[in-house]
């Protein structure tokens, strides 16, 4: 009796034991099926949180336009931008420029933050530090000294090159010089009269075929895109002459309409809307970011430019000589860049160019000859005579009369905060 007792007893403990570890053993599967669909799904939050920050880094890097409005230590914070087919998703953005401007060149460094957020709640942050400079869109028209379908002729003591130099006084804006470029490109060299001159490029001259097509584009921008951007039309006659404006006249505001000078608005600001503003040498003038496109018809002689007095005036832009085919007759115009003259800036169109009497140029001409103007038949589609007188290539020019038209566009490089395999981003580390 006490045997059959005892047997029962410890079937009712082992029966026990085993409901209990049975119990333990449930417990334990719910609790590690739980563990196992909250990492799946905090799996799926991170990576949703992490494609909608890769999205956003991407997107702000390649979309946002206005690098180089930034001053030095600004913050911007861009508005939040939901992530494409990801229900949810969603990601804010901010940029701070990182330099302290000391260089004095046109470099830039960026620090770009992005938190990506799905639509659990889950976040995932990211950031790139962007080193910004800038490159030309203006290709084939500012690639050499001179561009030229027509004749050239170089005289008298003149000199054209194609060696990268600075204008004076802005060696602190300016960047690295960039590569020598060729002194002369022209359709045919054997239309190139350099007795008495000086041609110097790598090489000092040389020949590509140009036509209609190649001579109608400035980079990217074909002849009435360009004309289409905001400018300013400047009349001809037979000629009109312009002058610089003296500093003394440019401070009293009296500059007469055919004056060349700085114009400023009743807070100081640069009035760029006036004709005659075309900016100014001066590091520190309010007009020294004024690059007007300026769109020369019929014939224009510039002298004394900028004004006697100081740095104050300038003889600045995109010069652009307008054309004419009414009735089928291709007419352009005609600059003419004389005594006494500083000017800055690319200059691109259809007709003739003549620098003399001293004048000197920094930047690039690229000038159609096949539109012809009365005045252009007694001279050379290019021509720069005079001892003294001086076309020199000069990519600071160029670059900063293209960026204050919005036509010169940033080329990135990058410095990793944190590398994650080959992509050009990292986690802050926290």
């Amino acid at each position: 009796m006490n045997r059959t007792r005892n047997e029962r007893g410890f079937a009712l403990l082992a029966a026990l034991v085993v409901a209990a570890v049975m119990a333990v053993a449930a417990t334990m599967i719910l609790s590690t099926a739980r563990d196992l669909l909250s990492g799946a799904q905090a799996l799926r939050t991170s990576a949703a949180a992490q494609s909608a920050a890769e999205y956003g880094l991407n997107q702000t890097e390649n979309e946002w336009a206005n690098w180089a409005a930034m001053l030095p230590g600004e913050v911007l914070d861009l508005p939040d931008a939901l992530v494409p087919d990801m229900a949810g998703a969603f990601y804010e953005a901010s940029v701070l420029r990182t330099d302290d401007d000391s260089t004095g060149t046109l470099a830039r460094s960026f620090l770009i933050s992005v938190t990506g957020y799905d639509i659990g709640g889950g976040t995932k942050d990211l950031t790139l530090f962007v080193m910004n400079d800038y490159t030309l869109l203006a290709g084939l028209a500012t690639s050499s000294a001179g561009t030229v379908r027509g004749d050239v002729d170089v005289h008298s003591g003149a000199l054209v090159t194609g060696t990268d130099t600075h204008p004076p006084e802005w060696s602190g804006v300016c960047g690295p010089l960039g590569p020598d470029r060729p002194g002369i490109t022209m359709n045919d060299t054997l239309l190139l009269d350099a007795t008495g001159g000086s041609n110097i490029g790598v090489p000092p001259y040389q020949q590509v075929a140009l036509n209609d097509s190649l001579l109608s584009y400035f980079g990217e921008l074909a002849w009435d895109d360009l004309l289409a951007l905001p400018h300013i039309t400047v009349v001809g006659a037979s000629p009109r002459d312009l002058v610089g404006c003296p500093v003394a006249v440019i401070a009293a505001e009296l500059c007469g309409p055919n004056e060349i000078g700085p114009r400023y608005n009743a807070d100081g600001t640069c009035d760029k809307t006036h004709e005659m503003n075309w900016g100014s040498n001066n590091p520190a003038d309010a007009c020294f970011d004024h690059f007007p496109i300026i769109e020369i018809q019929e014939e224009v002689d510039v002298n004394n430019c900028p004004g006697p007095g100081g740095l104050t005036g300038g003889c600045n832009g995109i010069f652009v000589l307008a054309s004419d085919t009414t009735g089928g007759v291709r007419a352009g115009a005609e600059l003419d860049v004389e005594l006494n003259v500083d000017m800055r800036g690319p200059i691109f169109g259809r007709g003739c160019v003549e620098f003399q009497q001293g004048a000197q140029y920094h930047g690039s001409v690229f000038v159609d000859g096949t539109y012809d103007f009365g005045e252009c038949n007694d001279d050379a589609t290019l021509d720069i005579h005079d001892a003294g007188t001086r076309v020199g290539y000069s990519s600071c020019a160029i670059q900063r009369a293209l960026m204050a038209n919005g036509l010169g566009l940033p080329t990135l490089t990058f410095d990793l905060v944190r590398p994650i395999a080959s992509r050009a981003w990292g986690e802050p580390v926290r």
